[in-house]
């Protein structure tokens, strides 16, 4: 949380990092000279070695999940940071700016983006998740998770972060997924509405603001019994325990 008139000073760190947003308005994630705005329902990523700090100059407290690798890079030992030289970094880039290099569509004398091992820092407005909700709320969805939607790098279209995937479903009204499992870890956070979830032979229930989390090779399925649709946003290591070798998954019939 960062209340009116605070700020988190410049910094930068090989720890990746999300910013999924929860609840108030007018604050913003600088990165890389950027100014990213934060509102509910927002993903912002801070990906490794990119200077960022938040600043809230609006009259209500930002809240926000984060999401980090960190206890990968503190188990392999490489993890380094450092303060910026002053306690706020310089604006740099105009608002919106990331979203006409990274852009589907761009400006015709937009130069493509090159390609690089970094990932570029991106803003992923509630808004566009929203509309694709909407386009999506006929079609049958994945068995297991729903209308599921996945933040793709937006320079290759592959996972969130290299280490991290951002996931965001929706379930409709009665709607109940099958359960199955897998070997990487998922943290949810109900944004909208209500369900239950089993999660081995233990049943939990949530409503919005809640978060849980499903362990790896844990057998988990998902129910909305509610008359609205539900949301939950999720962070998993899923593109870690591929680039191993490790990933495996298990359907029950």
């Amino acid at each position: 949380m960062v209340r009116p008139g605070e700020f988190a000073p410049a910094h930068r760190h090989t720890m990746g990092a999300i910013r999924f947003v929860v609840e108030g308005d007018g604050a913003a994630t600088v990165v890389e000279g950027e100014p990213l705005p934060m509102e509910p329902g927002d993903l912002i990523t801070t990906p490794s070695w990119t200077w960022h700090d938040h600043i809230n100059p609006g009259d209500t407290p930002i809240i926000w999940l984060d999401g980090a690798d960190g206890p990968m890079l503190h188990y392999y030992q490489a993890g380094f940071g450092n303060p910026y030289h002053e306690p706020q970094q310089p604006v740099t880039k105009p608002v919106g700016w990331s979203r006409k290099p990274y852009s589907v569509l761009r400006p015709q004398n937009t130069p493509a983006p090159k390609a690089t091992r970094n990932r570029p820092p991106y803003r992923y407005p509630w808004k566009d998740t929203e509309k694709a909700f909407e386009s999506g709320a006929e079609a049958p969805g994945d068995p297991f998770d729903g209308i599921l939607l996945r933040y793709s790098d937006p320079l290759s279209g592959g996972a969130t972060l290299p280490t991290m995937n951002c996931e965001v479903q929706m379930f409709r009204p009665g709607e109940k997924s099958r359960s199955h499992r897998h070997t990487y870890s998922v943290i949810y956070h109900a944004f909208r509405g209500s369900g239950t979830t089993w999660i081995g032979d233990e049943k939990f229930a949530w409503e919005q603001g809640d978060s849980f989390v499903v362990p790896l090779w844990m057998w988990h399925a998902h129910e909305n019994n509610s008359r609205e649709p539900a949301i939950l946003f999720s962070i998993n290591d899923r593109p870690a325990i591929e680039a191993l070798g490790f990933f495996r998954e298990e359907i029950r019939e």
